[in-house]
């Protein structure tokens, strides 16, 4: 990184290109460096979950975690609650009349 940077500097110089515009495009150019290098740095753990393990019905249409922590997820089937361990299930009654 410290060699392709010396590198670049070594092409701006030779181009004449004025002190701001390269020290600009140093900056820019550490900056994009540094976040993709954060970036690649990330692991990401992921869980799937199926109506075997709860989940009311395989397909979710949305999802969304509210201010204690639950994350509620839509499906066709009805409104699934998860507390992160077991899914509580919200299914529409339809033997009670609209009003």
């Amino acid at each position: 990184m410290l060699l392709e940077l010396q590198h670049l500097i070594c092409i701006f110089k030779l181009n004449q290109i004025k002190p701001p515009i390269l020290k600009r495009t140093i900056f820019l150019l550490l900056l994009c460096m540094a976040s993709i290098g954060q970036a690649i740095g990330q692991s990401y753990s992921f869980r799937s979950y199926r109506a075997e393990n709860g989940l009311s019905y395989n397909s979710v249409i949305c999802s969304v975690q509210d201010s204690r922590g639950f994350m509620w997820f839509g499906t066709k089937d009805g409104l699934n609650k998860f507390d992160g361990y077991t899914f509580k299930v919200f299914r529409n009654d339809k033997r009670i009349r609209k009003v």
